[in-house]
């Protein structure tokens, strides 16, 4: 399979492997597939655009003084990322 990017997206790619971030350009593509999927079991893929509109409502909860404490945020996160560890094992 051969895949052709625009030259923005060239760029970071080689910018990634010049980091060494990546071997190659076929591991970095592995490694974005692999999450991709996994988002997407999950049901949390998002449109760029989706993502735009999160982020604006959280801005503005945080301007309407809508927050949560760090403590409480934190395990409320740890607490999602063990309901989400266990939705990903294997059946």
């Amino acid at each position: 399979m051969d895949v052709h990017l625009n030259p923005d997206w060239e760029k970071r790619v080689r910018d990634e492997i010049a980091a060494g971030k990546y071997r190659d350009a076929n591991d970095l593509v592995g490694s974005a597939l692999e999450h991709f999927f996994m988002a997407q079991e999950l049901g949390e893929t998002h449109s760029h655009e989706e993502i735009s509109k999160i982020i604006d409502l959280g801005i503005a909860q945080i301007a309407r003084g809508e927050t949560v404490e760090g403590p409480a945020f934190f395990n409320k996160l740890q607490q999602r990322g063990e309901e989400l560890r266990h939705k990903c094992q294997p059946k």
